[in-house]
């Protein structure tokens, strides 16, 4: 844990205030009295209460796992190409589309056949 050490920290928090005759043990006592976990770490005392404090550092990590996978799943095994196709004329998907990772594999739809019937943009002006 990173307590915090200097006066000034402390203070700047949301909630701060001042025991001058408290011991941080008696503190400690009545915080775990209230249903606070309690840690302490010599005349520093960190307390944190719910379910939430437990546990969100292991979502937290457990996200950043899955953005990582994620991210390298998708760099390894993806595909990527452009075509230019006149109205009318076909293309085969897997005849445009180049593998950009060592993962990368051709599925069936890579045989698929499109025809372009008719191409057009509509420009709205606001």
């Amino acid at each position: 844990w990173n307590f915090l050490d200097s006066s000034e920290a402390i203070r700047k928090q949301e909630y701060s205030d001042t025991l001058p005759r408290a011991s941080v043990q008696d503190l400690g006592v009545l915080l775990m009295g209230a249903g606070f976990e309690i840690f302490l770490k010599g005349p520093s005392l960190y307390a944190f209460k719910g379910l939430a404090g437990r546990f969100a550092p292991i979502g937290v990590h457990l996200a950043m796992l899955l953005i990582m996978a994620g991210g390298t799943l998708s760099a390894a095994g993806s595909f990527r190409g452009s075509v230019t196709v006149p109205q009318g004329l076909n293309f085969v998907v897997g005849d445009v589309l180049g593998p950009t990772g060592f993962l990368s594999t051709p599925t069936d739809a890579f045989n698929t056949e499109v025809h372009i019937n008719r191409y057009y943009m509509d420009y709205h002006h606001s």
